[in-house]
């Protein structure tokens, strides 16, 4: 496949709840950010405020919810996420569940209210706001299991499905090589995967944690070669522990 040339669109995982740091992290350049409610300490209440933080700096709020689940789903797109991703999708079964959750009728059956904070509390509109939402929100399948990787091409193929992403670790621990994610049986669904995303025009969004600067640049030119335009790249937590123990470093050396 040849290499990637188009801009990357870049973004990064939040799991410290913390308006401030959302900030920071789209002062820093990033383009998208994922609100972690899975594995990240936050909670609905929370989630508005880094969402409010998101949009104040142009920084699109992606929230991962808690489950393939229409309240969840429906809490975050009505506080203001622009995009969902749904853990654990692992037949098209429930990726066409998801996109129900996130499409207003005649799409899908998310609940529909005009007092939401992501129609501004008030909507006078309602078939212009429904129509602009079922438009602009990305929903987005993550695949972690050899189950899910076995349905990937019709999971893929889902209408109403945007996006997906190969959940490298809990695909790792599932394929009975727990922590080894550079093994060549996830490479191999890596590249599976970039294929299937031409083959039906959706979004592939590739994940890699490296946080120094050799195994970014590495796992960078990986990632342009096999064509991806889109890169998660790192963890809130994990940049700042390198970045403090590199300091550190430093001082006492």
């Amino acid at each position: 496949m040849a290499c990637g040339t188009e801009p990357l669109i870049l973004g990064t995982w939040v799991q410290i709840n913390s308006p401030e740091l959302v900030e920071l992290v789209a002062l820093s350049g990033f383009d998208f950010a994922i609100l972690d409610m899975e594995h990240g300490n936050i909670d609905f209440p929370s989630l508005e405020h880094l969402i409010r933080a998101s949009e104040s700096r142009q920084m699109r709020p992606v929230v991962r919810v808690t489950e393939n689940d229409a309240f969840p789903i429906m809490k975050a797109l009505d506080l203001g996420a622009k995009g969902v991703l749904i853990p654990q999708v692992e037949t098209p079964e429930e990726a066409r569940r998801a996109v129900q959750a996130a499409k207003y009728a005649p799409l899908g059956t998310r609940g529909a209210c005009p007092f939401v904070r992501a129609g501004g509390h008030l909507i006078a509109q309602w078939e212009e706001h429904a129509h602009q939402a079922n438009r602009d929100t990305q929903v987005i399948a993550l695949i972690e299991s050899k189950t899910g990787v076995d349905h990937l091409d019709a999971i893929v193929a889902t209408p109403g499905l945007d996006a997906f992403m190969i959940g490298p670790f809990d695909l790792s621990v599932s394929l009975g090589i727990a922590g080894q994610v550079d093994h060549p049986l996830i490479h191999t669904t890596f590249d599976h995967a970039m294929t299937l995303a031409h083959h039906h025009q959706k979004t592939f969004l590739a994940v890699d944690f490296q946080t120094d600067r050799a195994g970014v640049a590495g796992m960078l030119a990986n990632w342009r070669e096999r064509g991806v335009t889109t890169l998660v790249s790192g963890a809130d937590k994990a940049m700042i522990l390198t970045s403090m123990r590199t300091q550190v470093r430093t001082l006492r050396q």
